[in-house]
C-alpha cells in the first residue's frame, strides 16, 4: 500500500529546513568574522562579509638595502675586460675593508663575536662598498692598465662602517 504524500507534508520539510538556515547563521556570522582582518572588525558601516585579503608581496623583516643588486658595469669597460677585473676588484675590495675594519681608527668599540661576523659577511660588505663607490669613480680611472689601486683609494673609513651597520645592528 502506498502511502500517499499531502501537501502539509512539503510545507512541514520547508519550514525545517528555512529554520535550520535561521539558526545556522550566527554560526556562520562567527565563521565569516574570524577571518576579518582587525580594520574590518570595528568598522562603521559595519562590514559583514569579509574581503580577500590583499597579497604580500614583501616582508617587513626583511630589509631590501640588505641584497644589493649585481655588481655594475662600468660604462667606458668591455664586457670581457669587466669579467676580468671584476673577480680581482671584489678580492682586493674586501681585503681593504677587512684591513679598514681591524684597523685602530674604527669608531667603536668591538664586540668579542664581531670580527668573526665581519669575516663571514665579508661579500656581502664588499657589494654594498661596491654600491657605495662606484658612482664616484670618474670614467678616466677604467681606462688605465690597472685602475684596481685608485678605486681603493675611493673608499673611506665611513663607507665599510655604513657598509657593516647594514650587517650588524
Amino acid at each position: 500500500m502506498k502511502k500517499k504524500f499531502s501537501w502539509r507534508y512539503f510545507v512541514y520539510h520547508a519550514i525545517l529546513i528555512a529554520l535550520s538556515l535561521f539558526f545556522s547563521l550566527p554560526f556562520l556570522w562567527m565563521l565569516s568574522t574570524s577571518f576579518k582582518a582587525d580594520d574590518e572588525i570595528i568598522h562603521d558601516p559595519m562590514i559583514w562579509i569579509p574581503e580577500f585579503p590583499e597579497r604580500v608581496t614583501y616582508s617587513p623583516y626583511l630589509d631590501p638595502e640588505a641584497h644589493p643588486p649585481h655588481w655594475e658595469k662600468p660604462t667606458v669597460l668591455g664586457k670581457a675586460r669587466w669579467e676580468g677585473l671584476q673577480v680581482d676588484l671584489k678580492e682586493a675590495i674586501g681585503q681593504k675593508a677587512k684591513t679598514m675594519f681591524e684597523s685602530s681608527q674604527w669608531p667603536q668599540p668591538k664586540n668579542p663575536m664581531e670580527p668573526s661576523l665581519f669575516v663571514r659577511a665579508l661579500s656581502d660588505v664588499s657589494d654594498h662598498l661596491w654600491e657605495a663607490v662606484h658612482p664616484r669613480i670618474p670614467p678616466s680611472i677604467w681606462e688605465a692598465e690597472n685602475p684596481i689601486p685608485e678605486v681603493l683609494d675611493r673608499i673611506s673609513l665611513e663607507d665599510v662602517r655604513r657598509a657593516w651597520r647594514r650587517f650588524y645592528r
